[in-house]
């Protein structure tokens, strides 16, 4: 089952986007057979060469199935404004591999994002003083699909394929049976639909300190070495806290100044792939 391509590189990536559905992805062809995922969800092996410097050894040791396609999920990796060089690292790792991006709504997206980042970070600005921060434009930034896709299709081509990201919420099944479709392999068989994960619901249960840690250094050693089962543990009795007060809501002024900043991005990024998501507010 497993590709002739060498071992230093996945066969495919699903790189984003960050808040539309990558951790649902992730756990759903975690019961495909033919693929093997990581143990831990986000490798981001690929972001930096620093990164990179783990070791190919420390990289295949998260996937459990070496006769496998393996396929990593990274949503840091579409983030080309502080990681610009994970499409070439991709690449040198796999010119072959197929590259996934998942759409969504470009400002619900951002709206998602900054919900999710809130429960992480103290000092974020509210939301009618963000658009100015570096913390907006990074939100914006992640929003800007032509601009984050545009290293990968230079080097990828038409092996980067776009799903939808309501088409992954609606029929989940039939974006697994395409994805694997394009990887070329038969149809999954999975036992039930599987729902949302790393929902507002859940992530507003966590402690604040659980998504710091993730980003430390002792955290990437922790997910890439703990046992899953002890991992899925440890989150579970974090989050059996109340969920904490709800972000600040976005007016209708901001959300059209978002829609503004976006559109000329996301008019390229119809133009590029041909995709119209009508359903869309920019």
């Amino acid at each position: 089952m497993r590709s002739s391509i060498s071992r230093t590189g996945p066969d495919f990536a699903v790189i984003g986007a960050m808040r539309a559905g990558t951790t649902q992805l992730y756990e759903m062809l975690r019961g495909v057979e033919g693929v093997s995922v990581p143990k831990m969800k986000e490798t981001d092996f690929f972001c930096t060469r620093k990164s990179v410097s783990r070791g190919y050894g420390w990289y295949a040791r998260q996937f459990s199935r070496g006769d496998a396609l393996w396929g990593d999920i990274s949503p840091n990796y579409a983030k080309t404004d502080i990681h610009p060089q994970a499409a070439q690292l991709l690449y040198e790792a796999n010119p072959e591999m197929r590259i996934f991006f998942i759409a969504r709504d470009p400002v619900e997206r951002a709206i998602s994002h900054y919900r999710m980042v809130h429960f992480i970070e103290d000092d974020l600005p509210p939301p009618d003083d963000l658009l100015a921060t570096r913390s907006g434009k990074h939100i914006l930034h992640a929003s800007s699909y032509y601009t984050c896709l545009l290293p990968f299709w230079e080097r990828f081509g038409d092996r980067v394929t776009i799903l939808d990201f309501d088409m992954l919420t609606e029929q989940s099944m039939e974006v697994v049976a395409f994805i694997c479709k394009t990887l070329g392999l038969p149809p999954a068989e999975l036992p039930v639909a599987q729902g949302a994960a790393n929902s507002f619901s859940e992530v507003s249960r966590m402690p604040g300190w659980w998504g710091r840690l993730r980003r430390t250094e002792i955290g990437t050693v922790l997910r890439g070495h703990a046992p899953r089962p002890l991992l899925n543990f440890i989150k579970a009795k974090a989050s059996l806290n109340a969920p904490r007060a709800a972000p600040p809501p976005f007016s209708e002024k901001v959300r059209r100044q978002m829609t503004d900043m976006l559109a000329p991005d996301i008019m390229e990024f119809r133009k590029k792939t041909g995709l119209h998501f009508d359903n869309w507010s920019v």
